[in-house]
């Protein structure tokens, strides 16, 4: 009761001072918008991480097996007793493509069976934001044709290749052939042109029917077989992943396969993080300036409520209130201002962005473990730095408080 007094008196009150007032409201203001600043930024962070993991798992099977060395029966026996796991095979191997116009350019050229085909577009589809451009109503998503491919729109354009144009497909190891001799190739011709946003895949990949294209290519050096899988629980991938690679065969799984880009993710993260706590942190130091200057402006008060019995161990406590009050104003109108921003974004995005990121919209995702750990980080700095004032404020004498007055 006392420190609230005290606090509403000296701090908020138009009698007392107009500089401890003004510095005052000039810290609540300023940890507010830090804390603020902290959640909302974090929150949009979190945002993009999730919509970006979401569209690599639209593309990204949960699992790759390969090197099967003849152990394909047992994989799939093994992959079959997982409840609603899906399998396909697949096989991927470097290329070359040139266009009639004589562009060359590099390519990984997919091969996936019908199924997994259809079930591909249907996901890529459903997170693309360019479907009336790149991936218009009218995409057949049965099996493609023999010599059909589907091409990655970055790659695509890179090459100034368009729907229905037709480009020559080499394998790399034409490159090392003898002068004279003709290397094998393929003509196929670019059904359509796919988008998913995710530029690993727009810009070098392009995708045909399983067996129906580039037979003659035979076993070139860098192509690869093996099965996709896709779980129920794209989280729940290490229990089968462990007991395949007990058959001997190679098994990747998707955060495996994306670790750099997480790795990156979560780096980002980390460092923005820190570098808006640093602002919060000395933002809330501030609470020491105004502490300082309410003891030095208010010592004969302090000498009179010494004097009248209030011992230095409360006379600590006191102040130390004042100053956690003044961070707690703070810290909890930044806090609701946040999470009711971040839940804003989170249920309305706002799609300000241009195309070329991978989301045009803003995003957002309330990280409950970032607002423990700012509303802790924000308690003990205050703590901190109301702690130091409160101790000048009780080492005061009564007599030197009385004189002062």
């Amino acid at each position: 009761m006392l420190t609230w007094d005290l606090f509403k008196n000296y701090l908020l009150s138009p009698r007392t001072g107009s500089l401890i007032r003004v510095i005052s409201r000039l810290c609540i203001f300023g940890i507010g918008v830090s804390v603020f600043a902290l959640i909302l930024v974090m929150s949009v962070m979190s945002g993009f991480h999730r919509n970006i993991k979401q569209k690599l798992l639209a593309v990204e099977p949960h699992l790759v097996v390969t090197n099967l060395k003849g152990l394909q029966d047992q994989v799939v026996a093994e992959i079959s007793k997982e409840p609603g796991a899906e399998y396909h095979s697949f096989e991927q191997q470097d290329v070359i493509l040139r266009t009639v116009d004589g562009l060359f350019g590099g390519a990984v050229a997919n091969g996936l069976e019908s199924p997994a085909m259809e079930q591909f577009l249907k996901r890529a589809e459903k997170f693309s934001n360019h479907r009336k451009s790149s991936m218009e109503d009218d995409l057949d998503l049965s099996a493609l044709a023999p010599g059909e491919v589907l091409m990655g729109v970055d790659l695509a354009h890179s090459l100034g290749v368009l729907s229905g144009d037709e480009v020559v497909v080499v394998p790399p190891e034409s490159l090392l052939l003898p002068a004279g001799e003709v290397p094998e190739y393929a003509r196929v011709r670019v059904k359509k042109l796919l988008s998913t946003e995710l530029s690993d895949i727009d810009s070098q990949m392009i995708y045909y029917g399983l067996g129906q294209t580039f037979q003659r290519f035979g076993n070139t050096a860098s192509r690869q077989t093996g099965i996709m899988v896709r779980l129920k629980h794209s989280e729940n991938f290490k229990p089968l992943q462990g007991r395949l690679q007990k058959l001997g065969v190679t098994v990747e799984s998707w955060v495996d396969r994306n670790s750099t880009l997480f790795f990156a993710l979560t780096l980002e993260k980390y460092a923005i993080a820190t570098f808006l706590g640093l602002s919060a942190l000395i933002t809330s130091f501030s609470i020491i300036t105004v502490l300082v200057l309410l003891v030095t402006h208010k010592r004969g008060d302090i000498g009179m409520l010494k004097a009248m019995g209030l011992s230095r161990r409360k006379t600590r406590r006191v102040f130390a209130g004042i100053g956690l009050l003044l961070s707690a104003i703070g810290l909890g109108g930044g806090l609701l201002l946040g999470v009711a921003v971040a839940s804003f974004l989170k249920a309305y995005p706002l799609n300000i962005l241009p195309d070329i990121y991978y989301d045009s919209s803003i995003p957002a995702e309330v990280d409950v473990a970032t607002l423990i750990v700012a509303t802790i980080g924000a308690i003990l700095v205050a703590v901190a730095a109301a702690w130091i004032p409160s101790r000048i404020a009780a080492q005061e004498s009564v007599v030197d408080g009385l004189r002062a007055d």
